[in-house]
């Protein structure tokens, strides 16, 4: 009887297959990881649960607005951000 992935994986040992990480565990793995690249931190500390827009970004750090641009598109491809309405959003929690 089959009642996890695991029991599948057994009998089929030749099919690739990681095992899950738990969400508190890739959101510990996401945050070191964003904050060992300073580049993108110099963007990410800024954004918090409280929408912030581009403008806003640009103002406080004093970076240009093509470098901004390419900074948010990777943090939300890399799903620590989000945008919305009024601007973007942090989606991991930043404790």
């Amino acid at each position: 009887m089959v009642t996890k992935i695991e029991d599948i994986m057994d009998e089929f040992p030749f099919l690739p297959y990681k095992k899950p990480i738990k969400e508190k565990e890739v959101k510990l793995i996401n945050q070191r990881k964003i904050c060992n690249n300073c580049k993108y931190n110099k963007i990410y500390k800024y954004i918090t649960e409280e929408p912030i827009s581009l403008n806003e970004i640009y103002k406080k750090s004093n970076m240009e607005i093509g470098e901004i641009n390419n900074i948010l598109l990777i943090l939300e491809l890399e799903g620590y951000i989000e945008k919305q309405v009024g601007g973007y959003t942090c989606i991991l929690d930043k404790k």
